[in-house]
């Protein structure tokens, strides 16, 4: 509020008035949190342990479309695709969907628990690039938000 506003605001109702103005919490800044919603995720860990990095086929990613509700990805081995509720930090993955393809054992294991773990998945949070997915108050997987092509 400029000066001279104050000024008379003082003037008008005497500085008791003014104290709450003076006193108020400063506008919080812009978020610099990555939206969870149009990003491309890329997985980073399952449980706190690194994930592979990728398969020949690419990183094991997912995107959460605002749009339409839906969610999109590759888990590894294969792409899969479902739809998510999202309510605040609240996250519900619904059935996910994926195609059935075959690869390394040790990428297979991995997207198994990966989509294993997407199931179990009821919260989130943003810091900066970085996503966490929460089954209640632990982390189950952390993703780096990833350029889009």
């Amino acid at each position: 509020m400029p000066a001279f506003l104050l000024s008379r605001l003082a003037l008008l109702c005497g500085a008791t008035c003014l104290t709450p103005l003076l006193w108020a919490a400063p506008a919080s800044a812009p978020s610099t949190n990555t939206p969870l919603r149009d990003t491309r995720w890329a997985l980073q860990t399952i449980d706190g342990t690194p994930a592979a990095v990728s398969s020949k086929r690419g990183k094991v990613q997912l995107s959460l479309r605002a749009a339409s509700q839906h969610l999109s990805g590759f888990a590894g081995c294969n792409t899969l695709q479902g739809r998510y509720i999202q309510r605040g930090t609240s996250l519900a993955l619904k059935p996910l969907a994926t195609t059935r393809m075959a690869c390394e054992p040790e990428l297979m294991q991995q997207e198994a628990r990966f989509l294993q773990t997407l199931a179990s998945i009821d919260s989130y949070r943003i810091e900066g690039r970085q996503l966490s997915l929460l089954q209640g108050d632990v982390v189950k997987l952390t993703f780096l938000a990833s350029p889009t092509r």
